[in-house]
């Protein structure tokens, strides 16, 4: 399971988030970004999947909880 994973099982998107918060939660609980595209295609897949929402800001993308 991924460190996406398991902030979603543990509620963290259930106040939007941007992607940059989303991207500093993972790498304080460990997680390796070695590019952040990377992590953004695995929100997106979680988007695909009905997890999350993906809403784009002039500050760029925020995820949420559905």
């Amino acid at each position: 399971m991924s460190v996406a994973d398991e902030l979603y099982n543990e509620g963290y998107f259930v106040a939007e988030r941007k992607f940059g918060e989303i991207s500093k939660e993972v790498q304080r609980r460990g997680g390796k970004i070695v590019r952040p595209s990377d992590l953004f295609l695995k929100l997106n897949n979680m988007v695909r999947q009905g997890k999350l929402f993906k809403t784009k800001y002039p500050d760029g993308y925020k995820f949420k909880q559905r």
